[in-house]
């Protein structure tokens, strides 16, 4: 390894929840999969749609597993329903 390559200590960075959640999607789908009883496949399609269509997935989230009353994103729904 040249010295630029180097690995060390100074190589690892811990990440926080909200990081790590950033980073890795898939620990995000498994901590809303807990907190709202739904099936890990349906949030990874809501995902998956909203990267689709290149938006956040705080739109899916807020509305289909938040329940919140907010408008519906027909674009997504239709992105969704082609995943299945």
């Amino acid at each position: 390894m040249t010295e630029e390559n180097e690995y060390n200590a100074s190589s690892i960075k811990i990440l926080d929840q909200k990081e790590a959640e950033d980073k890795f999607s898939w620990i995000r789908i498994e901590e809303l999969s807990r907190k709202y009883s739904v099936p890990k496949i349906c949030i990874e399609r809501g995902f998956e749609a909203s990267r689709i269509l290149d938006m956040s997935t705080d739109h899916y989230v807020d509305k289909y597993l938040k329940g919140m009353d907010i408008p519906k994103n027909l674009e997504l729904e239709e992105v969704y329903r082609g995943l299945i």
